[in-house]
Protein backbone atom coordinates (compact mmCIF):
# COMPACT_ATOMS: atom_id res chain seq x y z
CA UNK A 1 0.00 0.00 0.00
CA UNK A 2 1.63 3.20 -1.11
CA UNK A 3 1.31 6.43 0.84
CA UNK A 4 -1.13 8.14 -1.52
CA UNK A 5 -3.55 5.19 -1.38
CA UNK A 6 -3.26 5.12 2.40
CA UNK A 7 -3.96 8.83 2.75
CA UNK A 8 -6.96 8.66 0.41
CA UNK A 9 -8.49 5.86 2.46
CA UNK A 10 -7.44 7.42 5.76
CA UNK A 11 -8.99 10.79 4.96
CA UNK A 12 -12.16 9.19 3.60
CA UNK A 13 -12.73 7.00 6.65
CA UNK A 14 -11.95 9.88 9.01
CA UNK A 15 -14.39 12.21 7.25
CA UNK A 16 -17.17 9.63 7.31
CA UNK A 17 -16.59 8.78 10.97
CA UNK A 18 -16.26 12.48 11.84
CA UNK A 19 -19.65 13.25 10.26
CA UNK A 20 -21.21 10.33 12.15
CA UNK A 21 -19.72 11.61 15.41
CA UNK A 22 -21.14 15.08 14.82
CA UNK A 23 -24.51 13.49 14.08
CA UNK A 24 -24.31 11.50 17.32
CA UNK A 25 -24.22 14.81 19.19
CA UNK A 26 -27.90 15.26 18.31
CA UNK A 27 -28.93 11.84 19.62
CA UNK A 28 -30.12 12.44 23.20
CA UNK A 29 -28.88 9.08 24.51
CA UNK A 30 -25.35 9.64 23.14
CA UNK A 31 -25.13 13.40 23.75
CA UNK A 32 -23.60 13.10 27.28
CA UNK A 33 -20.74 11.06 25.84
CA UNK A 34 -19.84 13.40 22.96
CA UNK A 35 -16.50 14.55 24.36
CA UNK A 36 -15.56 10.98 25.26
CA UNK A 37 -16.36 10.02 21.66
CA UNK A 38 -14.24 12.85 20.26
CA UNK A 39 -11.33 11.84 22.50
CA UNK A 40 -11.64 8.23 21.28
CA UNK A 41 -11.78 9.44 17.70
CA UNK A 42 -8.56 11.41 18.16
CA UNK A 43 -6.89 8.41 19.80
CA UNK A 44 -7.83 6.02 17.00
CA UNK A 45 -6.82 8.47 14.26
CA UNK A 46 -3.37 8.92 15.82
CA UNK A 47 -3.06 5.20 16.51
CA UNK A 48 -3.89 4.15 12.93
CA UNK A 49 -1.59 6.82 11.51
CA UNK A 50 1.27 5.53 13.69
CA UNK A 51 0.42 1.93 12.78
CA UNK A 52 0.75 2.67 9.08
CA UNK A 53 4.05 4.51 9.33
CA UNK A 54 5.69 2.01 11.66
CA UNK A 55 4.18 -0.87 9.69
CA UNK A 56 5.52 0.52 6.41
CA UNK A 57 8.97 0.86 7.94
CA UNK A 58 8.92 -2.69 9.28
CA UNK A 59 7.36 -4.20 6.15
CA UNK A 60 10.46 -3.31 4.11
CA UNK A 61 12.86 -4.33 6.89
CA UNK A 62 15.19 -7.24 6.27
CA UNK A 63 14.10 -8.90 9.51
CA UNK A 64 11.05 -10.93 8.50
CA UNK A 65 9.78 -11.16 12.07
CA UNK A 66 9.89 -7.41 12.75
CA UNK A 67 6.59 -6.80 11.00
CA UNK A 68 4.85 -9.65 12.83
CA UNK A 69 6.14 -8.39 16.17
CA UNK A 70 4.90 -4.91 15.35
CA UNK A 71 1.41 -6.12 14.44
CA UNK A 72 1.13 -8.14 17.64
CA UNK A 73 2.45 -5.22 19.68
CA UNK A 74 -0.09 -2.83 18.16
CA UNK A 75 -2.98 -5.22 18.81
CA UNK A 76 -1.90 -5.77 22.41
CA UNK A 77 -1.30 -2.12 23.23
CA UNK A 78 -4.51 -0.97 21.56
CA UNK A 79 -6.52 -3.44 23.61
CA UNK A 80 -4.75 -2.51 26.84
CA UNK A 81 -5.06 1.23 26.28
CA UNK A 82 -8.75 0.87 25.44
CA UNK A 83 -9.45 -1.22 28.54
CA UNK A 84 -7.54 1.21 30.75
CA UNK A 85 -9.27 4.17 29.11
CA UNK A 86 -12.72 2.73 29.79
CA UNK A 87 -11.84 1.94 33.41
CA UNK A 88 -10.45 5.44 33.96
CA UNK A 89 -13.49 7.03 32.30
CA UNK A 90 -15.89 5.04 34.49
CA UNK A 91 -13.94 5.84 37.68
CA UNK A 92 -13.55 9.56 36.92
CA UNK A 93 -16.91 10.45 35.38
CA UNK A 94 -19.22 7.75 36.77
CA UNK A 95 -21.56 7.74 33.76
CA UNK A 96 -25.26 7.26 34.49
CA UNK A 97 -25.60 4.62 31.78
CA UNK A 98 -23.43 2.30 29.78
CA UNK A 99 -24.24 4.25 26.61
CA UNK A 100 -20.63 5.36 26.30
CA UNK A 101 -19.84 1.84 25.13
CA UNK A 102 -21.84 2.35 21.92
CA UNK A 103 -19.50 4.97 20.40
CA UNK A 104 -16.49 3.14 21.83
CA UNK A 105 -17.40 -0.16 20.19
CA UNK A 106 -18.33 1.58 16.95
CA UNK A 107 -14.96 3.36 16.73
CA UNK A 108 -13.04 0.31 17.92
CA UNK A 109 -14.56 -1.94 15.25
CA UNK A 110 -14.22 0.61 12.41
CA UNK A 111 -10.60 1.49 13.14
CA UNK A 112 -9.59 -2.10 13.97
CA UNK A 113 -10.91 -3.19 10.59
CA UNK A 114 -9.10 -0.33 8.87
CA UNK A 115 -5.89 -1.15 10.74
CA UNK A 116 -6.28 -4.83 9.79
CA UNK A 117 -6.58 -3.85 6.10
CA UNK A 118 -3.50 -1.65 6.37
CA UNK A 119 -1.43 -4.40 7.93
CA UNK A 120 -2.69 -6.94 5.40
CA UNK A 121 -1.68 -4.73 2.48
CA UNK A 122 1.65 -3.86 4.06
CA UNK A 123 2.42 -7.54 4.61
CA UNK A 124 2.38 -8.01 0.83
CA UNK A 125 4.66 -5.06 0.28
CA UNK A 126 7.82 -7.21 0.44
CA UNK A 127 6.47 -9.64 -2.10
CA UNK A 128 6.03 -6.89 -4.67
CA UNK A 129 9.49 -5.36 -4.20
Amino acid sequence: MNKSAFFKQFITINLIVGVLIVCSYFIPYLHPFFFFTVALYAFFVIFVYAAYHLGYKNAIDKDKNAFTRLVLMFIFFKMMICIMGIVVYVKLFEPASKGFLIPFLFLYVIYSYFEFNIFTKLSHLKEKE
